[in-house]
């Protein structure tokens, strides 16, 4: 009965006796050892065959003493673990009128006159007997098998009622052959069933997911104004992040504001030298403004073109040792920018970081009792939004530049901390910043992401770093939360989170200082080999792990050859193997580790699909947008559903692997995948070798010394790589939800479903990353409810994404959450000779839901999809637009346009067979541009080389923006074309001032829009080289 219940081989001893030994119980005379050893062992046998087959077994036999149950665990071995004994015990009295009735049935040899002689023989201990069954009155059969079966399923030694039983199982947990008569053994094994465990590892999630929580919101209290005057305020760099932002207000380049803001930033720096001057006479203190005009070829989110600027502001402030060899030793630089993005009064990006830079300033001045041990050169560059140009005229121009050693650059995609040191130039930088920053947080993955280029941003960083495009060591840090108000109207001071200018303030200021002892000590930083470089990652802002390329690249493949020994030794010696890891052979490690590939697989793809779904079904693209919980409730109950599938359905029925085997199953993919990683030279794999690590340490000591002090600390093996990992999960996820409103839009389906898939994908990293080798004991703990909550999962992740359809269907933005909107002005020619400039509007949008939801009736009925290269200006952005074309009333009529002078034409001095044309295009007023050549140029002075582009009409074209400050009225340029050459010239030249057409325009959307505004004039000229 019991084994039809577990869907076992059943054996009766009984069955096993030679005719030998029934004859003589038949004639009333007991056996003896001598005789009992030979059936012992044609029964072991038996079940031994029926075990190598992969089969279970139930065996019922009178193995009366200690030894008899010793040997026929022996027998057994690791084929049968686990291997458990239950002690039938319905007394004397019943057992007596049982063997009576069967004598007087015939249906049994034994004599009702051998029962004392048994009774006498039988020797236990309690501890030995994994249930002991007994009781007056005795139970009947059919409870006496659920008893059994209900024990069972409460240690987790079954998943469910006969289906998919971890009894008997081809990879066995533990040796309990040689240990079934003593206590230890009994206890040991029922103290780490995987029900034990889960309820451990479940306790040790829900630790670490709220340590996790507390640590990424953690951000040191903001210090106020009375602060004393040697240490960093929080509140003094809010007074200058309040003057840029909501003083002064708009600060792109070309407008008065940036100018504005250049002589603030001067006069503040102009005090600190002055302060200097009287009370620092161990520092010489010097401010300057530089005005810089150059261009550069620059590649940029795969697309290369020229980038011009002319009068552009960088203030500088100087502090160095006035004497010493300090003053002789390479300096700091520290920079960010103090422009605002097209439509945003920049608060956080970057006005934060520029009152963390001020006050920086201050607290070195103020701080008497030390100097900084090298030269601090702070720069505030006036042009970084119109992609990097600032730094690179500093880099190219600045009087300090060449006596640089390292870098600082602060950032900022949001206005909420902690900050986090994203990419560096991976040598002695890295780790100066970790032993020195009080709050240091950053890691290897971001890093990867980066120079794999899988992030299409970049900031002043390529400039400087001999990584990119620049000469210096260094590091980039930045803000990162909250990146629904980047580069938005929302980006405003009142949004800046209490504590995050604190964090950055301290870890700049002690960043910058060590950086200055370690250039200013005379001896010269370790140089990194090619190739070389650190890992690094936070442990929940506290400290921060560092280690070199040169150890990871050995220490990353650890795991996976701690785990081909073991597998090695399964195949030659499987007794030299720690008992924990006896059961894990080839075959269950191929097994767990294609379960675990699939379950990988599986988490990635189902959120990713029906993110896809309810987009193609709803016609809705993010409508969870601004909503994180939609975003969790929508995509993580699909992706645990997916992680669990493999273990859930594709499992033998007859079979379950033990879910701590397969933990070690999944521990080789992750030990695998680390070994890939490391192999090609990418060091995220940290995140797989810390899991396959744990596990591996776990599982031998769990079962190595069980019992609660030793699952405790296997639970804390598993709990430091899910607290390194989370955090990264938990960051990346978030920074891509709140910036998918800059991911661009693509055309067709792919726009509609291309942002419910990629948060949909990365939900799946994301639990991924945070399950680790968990999932097989959640799995083991569901048991016969795994398929119900497969179904209930799914079923969450469907209600949530109807919530959000629900919810933000008709448009998912609001005002706090807004949606980026770039609205045209366009001037073109028209397309009739004679008929002056055409007029029309162009909204587009860099996000994947439709422009037309912002747009009120009566603009749309005369509205078509954009297909003219009207946002050139924003190259190549525009790339990424869609977006509607609609009429718009013209030009004012005393509006001046744009104008194209030749300044020189002749033979051109670098080539004396080509012809160079001078030009100068006159901008009206300063403002941002393209300018396209068309046709064969041989060169120009946009940018250190050609990068031409072929239209159309099969003529390479020749890209470049251009950007002007206020007071800069005009362009200077010259192209070198052979002679026969006719090139043709158009120019877009756009300003951002607000006219009463936009105003009036603008007025008509909705108020959670945040739009960029520009008039933009399209010219064309030929240009004939003779």
């Amino acid at each position: 009965m019991l084994s039809e219940r577990l869907r076992c081989t059943f054996l009766e001893g009984d069955d096993f006796h030679p005719p030998a030994n029934i004859a003589t119980m038949s004639a009333g005379v007991p056996l003896t050892d001598e005789d009992r050893w030979p059936w012992l062992e044609s029964l072991a046998s038996c079940a031994r065959r029926h075990l190598s087959s992969g089969e279970r077994v139930v065996v019922a036999c009178s193995a009366l003493t200690p030894e008899y149950r010793q040997y026929i665990a022996r027998a057994l071995g690791e084929a049968a673990a686990p291997l458990l004994f239950v002690l039938l015990d319905p007394g004397a009295a019943t057992l007596e009128a049982q063997v009576a009735r069967r004598a007087q049935q015939g249906s049994h040899f034994m004599p009702p006159s051998l029962l004392a002689t048994q009774l006498a023989t039988l020797q236990y201990a309690e501890s030995e007997w994994y249930l002991h069954i007994g009781g007056d009155p005795y139970p009947q059969l059919e409870a006496i098998a659920e008893a059994i079966v209900a024990r069972l399923e409460a240690d987790g030694l079954i998943l469910e009622s006969g289906i998919d039983e971890t009894l008997g199982s081809e990879t066995p947990w533990s040796d309990l052959g040689d240990s079934m008569a003593s206590d230890t053994a009994a206890k040991s094994h029922r103290r780490n069933t995987p029900r034990h465990l889960f309820g451990v590892y479940s306790t040790m999630f829900a630790l670490v997911a709220a340590a996790n929580w507390y640590s990424m919101r953690r951000v040191p209290a903001p210090l106020p104004s009375t602060a004393p005057a040697n240490v960093f305020s929080e509140e003094r760099a809010m007074l200058h992040v309040r003057h840029l932002a909501d003083v002064i207000g708009d600060r792109q380049v070309s407008t008065p504001g940036l100018e504005e803001a250049a002589r603030y930033l001067l006069s503040v720096f102009d005090g600190l030298a002055e302060e200097a001057a009287r009370s620092r006479p161990d520092l010489v203190v010097e401010a300057s403004i530089e005005k810089v005009t150059d261009s550069m070829t620059l590649k940029a989110f795969g697309h290369t073109f020229g980038n011009a600027y002319v009068g552009l502001s960088n203030v500088v402030l100087r502090i160095a040792p006035a004497r010493g060899p300090g003053a002789r030793a390479p300096a700091v630089l520290v920079n960010s920018h103090f422009d605002s993005a097209m439509g945003s009064v920049g608060a956080s990006d970057a006005a934060t970081c520029i009152g963390v830079m001020l006050e920086v300033a201050r607290v070195v001045v103020a701080n008497r009792g030390r100097s900084p041990a090298a030269p601090l050169v702070l720069l505030l560059n006036g042009g970084e939004e119109t992609l990097m140009q600032a730094a690179h005229g500093f880099m190219r121009h600045g009087a300090h530049a060449p006596g640089l050693g390292a870098f600082v650059n602060l950032e900022s995609t949001g206005p909420w901390g902690p900050d986090v040191l994203f990419q560096s130039s991976l040598d002695w930088t890295l780790p100066a910043y970790a032993r020195s920053a009080p709050h240091p947080r950053g890691n290897t993955v971001f890093q990867d992401f980066f120079d794999l280029g899988l992030i299409p941003a970049d900031t002043d960083y390529r400039l400087f770093s001999y990584r990119r495009a620049g000469s210096l060591p260094g590091i980039d840090v930045a803000q990162v939360f909250d990146g629904l108000a980047y580069h938005t109207n929302q980006d405003v001071a009142d949004r800046v989170r209490p504590g995050t200018l604190q964090s950055m303030g301290e870890n700049t200021l002690a960043a910058t200082l060590e950086f200055a002892r370690v250039l200013g000590s005379g001896q010269p930083p370790p140089a990194s080999a090619p190739g070389d470089g650190y890992v690094a990652f936070d442990l929940a802002g506290l400290k921060m792990v560092v280690y070199s390329y040169a150890l990871a690249s050995r220490l990353h493949h650890v795991p996976l050859v701690i785990l081909f020994q073991v597998l090695l030794g399964s195949l030659l010696l499987p007794a030299a193997n720690p008992r924990a890891l006896r059961g894990f052979g080839l075959k269950a490690a191929a097994g767990g580790t294609l379960r675990a590939f699939f379950s990988v697989l599986l988490a990635l793809v189902v959120p990713a699909l029906l993110g896809a779904t309810r987009a193609l079904v709803t016609g809705a693209p993010i409508a969870w947008y601004g909503r994180y919980w939609q975003v969790y409730c929508t995509f993580f109950p699909a992706a645990l559903a997916g992680l669990l599938l493999p273990y859930v359905l594709c499992t033998r029925r007859s079979s379950q692997p033990d879910a701590m085997v397969q933990s070690l199953g999944s521990a080789t993919f992750h030990a695998a995948v680390a070994s890939i990683l490391a192999a090609h030279g990418i060091y995220a794999g940290y995140l797989n070798a810390l899991w396959a690590t744990g596990t591996i340490l776990a599982v031998v000591l769990a079962w190595a010394r069980p019992g609660p002090v030793t699952s405790l600390l296997a639970a804390a093996l598993m709990a430091l790589p899910l607290l390194v990992s989370m955090p990264v999960a938990v960051t990346a996820l978030l920074y891509v939800t709140e910036k998918i409103g800059l991911a661009g839009a693509a055309p067709g389906l792919l726009g509609l479903v291309i942002g419910d898939v990629a948060i949909g994908t990365l939900a799946g990293v994301a639990v991924y990353l945070c399950a680790g080798t968990l999932t097989p004991h959640l799995a083991a703990r569901l048991g016969r409810a795994g398929r119900p909550a497969l179904l209930g999962l799914l079923a969450l992740s469907a209600a949530a994404g109807g919530w959000s359809s629900a919810a933000g269907g008709a448009a998912p933005y609001t005002p706090w959450a807004p949606k980026r909107l770039f609205v045209q002005h366009h001037h073109a020619p028209a397309s009739a000779p004679g008929q002056g400039l055409e007029a029309r509007w162009t909204v587009s949008a860099i996000d994947g839901f439709p422009v037309a939801s912002t747009l009120p009736p009566h603009l749309l009925q005369h509205a078509r999809p954009t297909t003219e290269p009207y946002w050139e200006t924003v190259y190549p952005l525009n790339r990424l637009m869609q977006g509607l074309d609609m009429p718009a009333p013209p030009l004012e009529n005393d509006t001046a346009l744009p104008t194209l002078t030749t300044v020189a034409y002749g033979a051109s001095p670098a080539d004396a067979s080509l012809l160079r044309w001078e030009l100068e295009l006159g901008l009206v007023e300063a403002g941002l541009g393209m300018v396209n050549c068309t046709g064969a140029a041989s060169a120009w002075s946009f940018g250190e080389e050609l990068a031409p582009v072929q239209t159309q009409g099969g003529f390479p074209a020749h890209l470049t923006r251009f950007s002007t400050a206020w007071g800069s009225k005009a362009l200077r340029f010259w192209i070198d074309a052979a002679p026969g050459q006719v090139l043709s010239l158009t120019t877009h030249v756009a300003h951002l001032d607000a006219t009463p057409a936009t105003q009036e325009f603008l007025a008509q959307l909705p108020d959670w829009v945040s739009p960029v505004i520009m008039t933009t004039v399209q010219q064309k000229w030929n240009l004939e080289f003779r």
